[in-house]
């Protein structure tokens, strides 16, 4: 029954509009007569359904019905809207999380690519500070290790040189640019011929040729040509007051870290002290070697001058060869 009023509330509405603008014209009869007769043919159309529905109380169930279920649809599509509207604001939530959390982790991944390259750098500095003190093959099993097990190589080309002061320096700087001058000639002249610095003591400079993919008369060869150039380097220092004695052996040697608080790198074994033996009795600008070096020599090359057995202790003596 409430519909049916809504109805005539409607009709009535319809009749007051029309019936407003005519009343207000003033028109005469015949706008009168013509809105009794709408009046009628609404009065009419108002008696038929309320007839219809009287009569036939399936139309108003099917209209009854029909309103229930629009009312239905409509609620159900404002709360289908209402959940879409959470759901979007459910992912736009985890879609801020999601770049909130990228964000953080950019940023925390480029902290750790800083860290690392930060590392990488200390880790180069202290390997080039690590090489100038030990053979930059054991630097890196000494940053992994903490140490350096002793490792025997077998088959080198040794080499003492020693640095001998003809005359006084007038002054100690003067001194020190002639040494420096050549110890710097001869870290060139080691990376040239692939020799490899073990150590500095004072004046003196200790080298090795490992064996590698040259033979022994290949490292000899090499030794020797890197002990002449030194040498010759000397013409070129200005008023250096200085000469070289050298020293070379052929063989076996053990290497390894000595020291706790004070590290140094070394190499011992018989042809290193047969090395250092022929360096102590060099002469000036000499180069002695043994006569396995020597017989090693390319003879085409160098003018070789036998020095004869040298009594380097009581009952030992050791043939040494200059050149």
């Amino acid at each position: 029954m409430r519909y049916m009023r809504i109805h005539k509330c409607i009709l009535l509405l319809l009749v007051a509009i029309i019936s407003s603008p005519l009343s207000a014209q003033g028109e005469g009869q015949v706008y009168q007569e013509e809105l009794n007769r709408l009046n009628r043919e609404i009065k009419l159309s108002q008696d038929s359904i309320t007839y219809l529905l009287e009569e036939k109380p399936e139309v108003q169930n099917k209209l009854f019905s029909f309103i229930s279920d629009s009312d239905q649809s409509l609620q159900a599509t404002e709360a289908n809207r209402a959940s879409l509207k959470r759901s979007q604001n459910i992912l736009l939530g985890l879609v801020i999380i999601c770049v909130i959390i990228l964000l953080t982790f950019f940023f925390m991944k480029s902290g750790e690519v800083k860290q690392i390259k930060t590392h990488k750098r200390q880790e180069d500095k202290l390997k080039s500070m690590l090489s100038r003190l030990i053979p930059e093959s054991q630097v890196d099993h000494l940053l992994h290790n903490e140490k350096v097990d002793p490792v025997m190589w077998k088959e080198c080309a040794i080499m003492f040189i020693e640095l001998d002061e003809l005359a006084p320096y007038n002054s100690p700087q003067h001194r020190l640019e002639v040494i420096d001058h050549l110890f710097q000639v001869a870290e060139n002249l080691f990376k040239e011929y692939d020799l490899q610095k073990i150590k500095t003591s004072g004046q003196q400079i200790l080298a090795v040729c490992k064996k590698g993919r040259l033979t022994p008369v290949q490292q000899v060869e090499a030794t020797v040509q890197c002990a002449v150039k030194l040498r010759e380097s000397l013409r070129y220092v200005k008023d250096p007051q200085m000469s070289i004695r050298v020293g070379i052996s052929y063989g076996d040697v053990i290497s390894g870290l000595i020291g706790t608080e004070k590290v140094r790198f070394d190499i011992w074994g018989e042809d290193v002290n047969i090395a250092y033996r022929n360096v102590q009795y060099a002469a000036a600008g000499k180069i002695n070697m043994s006569k396995y070096v020597m017989r090693s020599l390319n003879k085409s090359k160098y003018t070789v001058e036998e020095l004869g057995a040298v009594e380097i202790k009581e009952g030992q003596k050791l043939d040494m060869f200059a050149v």
